[in-house]
This record gives C-alpha cells, sequence and structure tokens, in this order.
C-alpha cells in the first residue's frame, strides 16, 4: 500500500478489496509470522462465531467456504487442504478443521503482486493481483 502511495502521488484514497482478504498481512507491516497469524486467527473466529449466532450452522457453513476461497491464498501449499476443507459438511468439523489449518500452514507473507493500473475520467484503479 505504501508503495502505491508513494509511487503515485496523485492519489490520496485506497479502497482494498478481495486482494485484502487473499492477503490480510498487506495492513500489517512489522509483525513476525506467529502474531500475523493470530491476528489472523482471532478475525477468523470473530466472525465465523458470529455468522454462526446470526444465521445458524449450514448456512455459516456455506459462507466460510466462499471465504476459504480468498483465504486459501494467505497459506503456502494450501490447495490440496482446500479441497479438503470444502468437501466437509458438518459445521464444527469445518470449524476445528479450518482452525488447524490456520495453526499449521505456513503463511504467504510475500505473494507475487501485480499491478495493473486503469484511468477512467474520475478515478484511477489498481488491480492487486496475489494469486
Amino acid at each position: 500500500i505504501n508503495y502505491i502511495l508513494n509511487r503515485f502521488k496523485e492519489i490520496d484514497t485506497i479502497m482494498l478489496g478481495r486482494s485484502l482478504l487473499r492477503c490480510p498481512s498487506l495492513l500489517q507491516n512489522d509483525e513476525s509470522e506467529e502474531e500475523l497469524r493470530q491476528r489472523f486467527l482471532s478475525f477468523y473466529l470473530e466472525i465465523i462465531d458470529e455468522h454462526y449466532k446470526l444465521i445458524g450452522a449450514n448456512s455459516t457453513l456455506f459462507y466460510m467456504k466462499e471465504l476459504w476461497f480468498y483465504f486459501k491464498d494467505y497459506f503456502i501449499n494450501s490447495l490440496r487442504d482446500y479441497q479438503n476443507l470444502i468437501k466437509i459438511k458438518d459445521y464444527l468439523s469445518f470449524k476445528n478443521y479450518s482452525i488447524n489449518l490456520i495453526k499449521t500452514l505456513r503463511l504467504n507473507l510475500y505473494p507475487k503482486i501485480t499491478l495493473i493500473r486503469m484511468w477512467t475520467q474520475k478515478f484511477t484503479f489498481f488491480f492487486i493481483n496475489n494469486f
């Protein structure tokens, strides 16, 4: 983010979308891998627990599977584990398996980031593609 702001001085606002889900450490500067893992785990537990309270087990299960499409890129060599995760049909099994993944897989702290700049009359768009 600092790279974009420093390189393109005319930009004063950045909107982060799905790229932030794919690499939450884009916003963290000097944290260790373990600190980032704990922060992500806390964030994840808050999401899954609050959704469970609001919409129940089955809807939360489907919602979290959709989020894991993005989260999988935050971990190194996670494709096989992701494929196993999305096959789970029970909410508690899914939650336990996903927490175990967060605790054990290595984080992808330095993803390949490709910046693509698009201009329109009023906005400049940057697409950060890190998968």
